[in-house]
């Protein structure tokens, strides 16, 4: 899938939109051709690229430097009737007869060919689309040495930097509205609801863009675009496997399930992947204490908000995910399609639930009443959200289930999760739920949502040590006292002890704390350990000139 969506247009307007793109990028530098309805030789645009344009590089099958002709062609796919699989087959038919037609039917003069389409493509090794287009450009490449494919996802990029384009045809490539409205930034034309969802995105914004570290015993304004960590889970058995591949080969799926980006160690699957490649409408997010499940629904709706209406933040975001291979940051936006997020801490909710009176607890209630009005000095209602929802992509991340002890109250939180998705469902909109608990507090309530199932990982060495070095980059400034942090954590993680206390980012945020304390000749934490119900002291001495000892956790 791709950020926009080019489902609603007409084939017309799709090429229309394609020239546009190729007139504001090529018509400067170069002599553009732009060819309209009727024979046009296998041509929708041509461009001379002179060998003094910066960016020339000689023909392979030229022994000089000569002028270099560049072919385009617009090729569009309705996936709706073709779906995604059959439809990424059509572009190499295309690609095949095309090329077929340039080099020996028309015999036009070419040394770069570009086929663009509305389809997004897979990169499998060996199987994806992309690299069937390479094993197909390898057959002409004596005859045309450069050939390329621009799908739905390179449109979006290219969209992005074109801000005129973008804006002629953002009613037609963004579902909703409100996203239409914020993503042009058309402030004076924003009516009071548009606004107010406005003003709700950059709360978000502010509120989630800090690390949560207090109950570390850190400071707060920790950055989360400094310090995110992109942490590794595994999926929970087979039968989850089976359903993203699946997903991937859907013939009319909304998925954003890419086979080329599968993992093949399902025990040690990056985030990134899990919640943005993998993005199954429910997702059943499972992990020990301290080991990053709120951080992660934090992490996800910041990034959905930023990409609205802070672009830089949501860059900052993505350039701290370790993304599958070849894929950046860019990448990411141009295949993720956007989404307004709300994150609801299931014990806030709980709470609140127990003081509303006559049974008005609804989710969607909630949402309006407390995350949007109370934060963006609005009034809106509940309808309101369901026209948002029913027009635009939302987010719903359900934070701790654990949280809420109370199992009547957790039955009603289902019971009202289900009642809000049936409503959105009766008006075709498109929703994604991701709930997170600990497993020791999860009794299989979101089981019959069918979700794809996500347990976190420990922290792994060298998660830890990006996020020693992050975190003690933001904390001290010095760098000779940073170096020195930095001796001390290394040396204490000789110890068996401090090694299992390194194993969590709460735990990983508490030696760091520690560290940074050098005034206390020897500090002794007291951690408390759920899964034993004790506390067990670590000692953590300042820096001394005799050798560490490291028997009993003592950082030296």
């Amino acid at each position: 899938m791709s950020k926009y969506s080019f489902a609603r247009m007409q084939p017309t307007e799709f090429e229309s939109m394609a020239q546009a793109l190729l007139e504001k990028t090529y018509r400067i530098d170069g002599n553009l051709i732009q060819f309209g309805a009727g024979q046009d030789g296998g041509r929708e645009a041509t461009w001379s690229q002179s060998p003094s344009h910066q960016q020339y590089s000689c023909p392979a099958n030229q022994k000089k430097d000569v002028v270099k002709e560049w072919v385009f062609q617009v090729k569009y796919h309705d996936l709706d009737q073709r779906g995604w699989s059959t439809a990424r087959d059509a572009v190499l038919s295309d690609l095949e007869k095309e090329l077929d037609k340039i080099v020996n039917k028309y015999s036009v003069p070419c040394h770069v060919y570009v086929l663009i389409t509305n389809v997004p493509f897979t990169g499998a090794r060996n199987v994806g689309t992309r690299d069937q287009v390479t094993a197909l450009a390898d057959k002409w490449r004596r005859r045309i040495p450069e050939i390329y494919v621009w799908d739905a996802a390179d449109l979006s990029r290219m969209l992005d930097a074109n801000v005129d384009v973008r804006t002629a045809y953002i009613n037609t490539i963004l579902p909703g509205d409100v996203l239409k409205a914020i993503y042009s930034q058309a402030t004076s034309s924003l009516n009071r609801k548009q606004s107010a969802f406005r003003a709700y995105l950059k709360f978000v914004t502010d509120r989630e863009s800090s690390a949560r570290a207090e109950e570390a015993g850190d400071e707060p304004d920790l950055p989360l675009s400094d310090v995110f960590i992109d942490l590794t889970l595994k999926i929970q058995d087979s039968n989850d496997r089976l359903l993203i591949k699946s997903l991937s080969r859907k013939q009319r799926s909304k998925s954003n399930t890419d086979i080329g980006l599968l993992p093949e160690n399902w025990t040690s699957v990056r985030v990134s992947f899990a919640l943005f490649f993998a993005d199954h409408p429910n997702i059943l997010l499972l992990g020990g204490p301290g080991l990053g499940k709120s951080t992660l629904t934090q992490f996800l709706c910041l990034y959905q908000a930023a990409r609205i209406i802070a672009p830089d933040l949501s860059q900052r975001l993505a350039n701290r995910l370790k993304l599958p291979e070849e894929k950046t940051a860019e990448d990411l936006d141009a295949y993720c399609r956007p989404r307004f997020p709300f994150r609801i801490e299931l014990r806030r909710y709980a709470k609140w639930m127990g003081n509303q009176k006559n049974g008005q607890n609804e989710l969607a209630r909630y949402i309006v009443e407390v995350l949007i009005n109370r934060n963006a000095s609005s009034t809106l209602v509940m309808d309101d959200v369901f026209d948002l929802a029913s027009d635009n992509p939302i987010l719903i991340a359900l934070d701790g289930l654990d949280e809420v002890p109370n199992l009547e109250i957790r039955r009603q939180i289902i019971e009202n999760l289900q009642v809000f998705l049936r409503r959105i469902d009766s008006e075709n909109g498109d929703v994604q739920v991701i709930l997170s608990s600990r497993p020791k507090g999860y009794s299989g309530e979101f089981e019959e949502f069918e979700p794809i199932t996500w347990e976190l990982n420990e922290l792994e060495k060298a998660d830890f040590d990006e996020y020693c070095d992050c975190w003690l980059k933001k904390r001290i400034l010095d760098t000779e006292e940073r170096s020195e942090a930095k001796e001390r954590i290394n040396r204490g993680m000789l110890s068996e002890s401090v090694q299992r206390l390194a194993r969590s980012l709460l735990q990983a945020t508490v030696i760091l704390t520690i560290v940074r304390v050098t005034t206390p000749k020897v500090l002794v934490v007291e951690r408390y350990s759920a899964d034993v119900g004790r506390c067990c002291p670590l000692n953590v001495a300042a820096p001394v000139r005799h050798a560490p000892n490291t028997s009993h956790g003592a950082i030296n």
